[in-house]
C-alpha cells in the first residue's frame, strides 16, 4: 500500500510534452516561415543585397529600423527588436528551469529535515534502515515523492515513511490541475504530507477492525476515495471527543466501540486509566498534535477491489499515521514524537493493551464475509451475464431447430398460437 503511495508519480510527462511542443512552435518565426535558404537567395538575386544585413528576411530588410544594432563581424549585425518573440520564449524557458530547480531543492530540504530528525528514532527502534548506496536514507521518485524504509522490529513487519509533497518543481502540473479542476469541477488538493505506514504481523484471519482519529480540517481529504474507511461510522460530535479528553478539532471514525475505548478510553472518568496507559490523548493535546492529520488502524485495502475479494491470508493489517510536513528543525523534532508514539502503539497492539472482545471479532468477521460476497458477485457479474446469454441463445437455437422439423401445417398452427399469445399480453399491458 505504501508502495502505491510512492508510485504516484507527478504528472509532469504530459505537461512537459505540451510545454516542449508549444516552445518549438513559438521558436519558429512566422516572418521567416517561407524564406528560401540564404545560399539560394544569394544565387537568385545578388543585386539588392549589398547593404542588406545578412540573415534578415526580405520583409525585415525593406522596413525602416531605428532600434539598437549590435555589430558582430562585417555585415553581420544583431537587431534585438526583431527577436522579441524568441527572447520571450527563451526568458520563459529560463524562468521555468529556475522554478524547477528552486522547487526541487525546496522539496528535498523539507523531506531531509524530517528524515534527519527521525533517523535516530528509526535506528533505535528498527534493526535495518535502508540506505541508498550511501547517498542517504531517502529514496526519491521524481521531485516530490520520497520513501524511507525500516524493518526488523517485534510487533511490526516493516515501516514505510512516504513523503508526498507539492510539485513545486513542475509549475505546469499545478496549472494543468487547476485547469482540470475548473473544467471538471473537481478538487485536486496539493498538500505536503508524511505518511507513516506500520505493517503489522499477520494473524489467523488478519481481522483487526477499522478505527480512525482524524483532524476535522483533513476529514474530507482523508475519506475521499478510501474503501477501508467505509467500514467505520463517523462520530464528529463535540461530546464524543471532549468526554475523552480531546479538543473539538478531532473526529472519531470507528467500526466498533471496543476499538474506540481501546484507543481513547471510555468516556469521562471510566477511561482515565486506559488513556494514561496509552498516552495518545496527552500527545495530541501537546505540540505534536498539531502535525497529525489522521491515525488509522485498518485491515482493508485503500481502494475497492474490482477482481473479487482479497483472500484473508493476503490482507494486511496496517497502522497509518498521516502527518503535516514540519517547516523547521524544531517542528521536525516535535513531529518525530508521533513516530515514537506509532512505535509504542505497535507494542500496545502486539501486547493486547488495545483489544476487542470475541463477540466483536465475530461481528467484524461477519461484516467482512458479507462484503466479500458482494465483491465476488460484482467481479463475476459480467461472466454470469455472458453465461446466461449463452444459455438463452442455445435455448432459442434448439427451439428453432425443433420448429423447422414440424410440418407446414403445424408450423402455421404454432405461429397462430404465438400471435394470439402476443395479442393477449399486449391487451394486458394496455389495461
Amino acid at each position: 500500500m505504501a508502495t502505491n503511495q510512492l508510485s504516484r508519480s507527478a504528472a509532469w510527462a504530459p505537461a512537459g510534452v505540451v510545454f516542449a511542443m508549444w516552445t518549438m512552435m513559438l521558436l519558429a518565426s512566422p516572418t521567416a516561415a517561407f524564406e528560401l535558404p540564404s545560399f539560394l537567395k544569394a544565387t537568385v538575386n545578388t543585386n539588392g543585397n549589398v547593404n542588406r544585413p545578412t540573415g534578415a528576411t526580405a520583409y525585415q530588410a525593406n522596413q525602416p529600423y531605428d532600434g539598437i544594432e549590435i555589430p558582430i563581424a562585417g555585415r553581420f549585425v544583431f537587431r534585438p527588436a526583431l527577436f522579441w518573440l524568441e527572447g520571450g520564449v527563451l526568458g520563459f524557458c529560463v524562468l521555468f528551469i529556475l522554478i524547477h530547480f528552486v522547487g526541487k531543492t525546496r522539496n528535498r530540504q523539507m523531506a531531509e529535515r524530517f528524515a534527519s530528525a527521525a533517523l535516530p528514532t528509526l535506528e533505535e527502534e528498527f534493526a535495518v534502515v535502508t540506505n541508498d548506496d550511501g547517498k542517504g536514507h531517502l529514496l526519491w521518485n521524481g521531485g516530490n515523492s520520497a520513501l524511507m524504509f525500516a524493518s526488523g522490529r517485534r510487533g511490526c513487519a516493516s515501516l514505510h515513511v512516504t513523503f508526498d509533497l507539492i510539485p513545486r518543481h513542475d509549475p505546469m502540473e499545478i496549472v494543468f490541475a487547476f485547469l482540470k479542476d475548473t473544467v471538471l469541477a473537481s478538487n485536486t488538493a496539493f498538500r505536503d504530507t508524511i505518511t507513516l505506514t506500520f505493517t503489522l504481523p499477520p494473524t489467523a484471519d488478519n481481522v483487526s477492525g477499522v478505527f480512525a482519529l482524524v483532524n476535522k480540517g483533513a476529514l474530507q481529504h482523508t475519506r475521499t476515495g478510501r474503501f477501508d474507511l467505509t467500514f467505520a461510522k463517523v462520530n464528529d460530535s463535540d461530546s464524543a471527543v471532549t468526554s475523552r479528553g480531546l479538543s473539538k478539532q478531532w473526529a472519531i471514525m470507528s467500526e466498533s466501540s471496543d476499538l474506540t475505548d481501546g484507543f481513547l478510553g471510555e468516556p469521562d472518568q471510566k477511561g482515565v486509566a486506559q488513556r494514561s496507559k496509552l498516552g495518545l490523548v496527552d500527545l495530541l493535546e501537546g505540540q505534536a498534535g498539531k502535525f497529525l492529520d489522521s491515525l488509522v488502524l485498518t485491515d482493508q485495502p485503500f481502494t475497492r477491489p474490482t477482481r473479487g475479494p482479497i483472500p484473508a491470508e493476503k490482507r494486511e493489517r496496517l497502522l497509518i499515521l498521516t502527518l503535516q510536513v514540519p517547516k523547521s528543525r524544531t517542528d521536525a523534532l516535535k513531529a518525530v514524537e508521533l513516530l515514537q508514539f506509532g512505535c509504542n502503539l505497535v507494542d500496545a497492539l502486539d501486547k493486547g493493551v488495545i483489544k476487542v472482545r470475541n463477540e466483536t471479532l465475530n461481528k467484524l468477521r461477519k461484516t467482512r464475509a458479507q462484503v466479500d460476497k458482494e465483491l465476488q458477485e460484482e467481479a463475476t457479474k459480467e461472466q454470469r451475464e455472458a453465461e446466461q446469454e449463452a444459455k438463452e441463445e442455445a435455448k432459442r437455437k434448439a427451439e428453432k431447430e425443433k420448429f423447422d422439423k414440424l410440418s407446414p401445417a403445424e408450423q402455421a398452427k404454432r405461429k397462430e398460437v404465438e400471435r394470439k399469445r402476443a395479442m393477449k399480453k399486449g391487451a394486458h399491458k394496455v389495461r
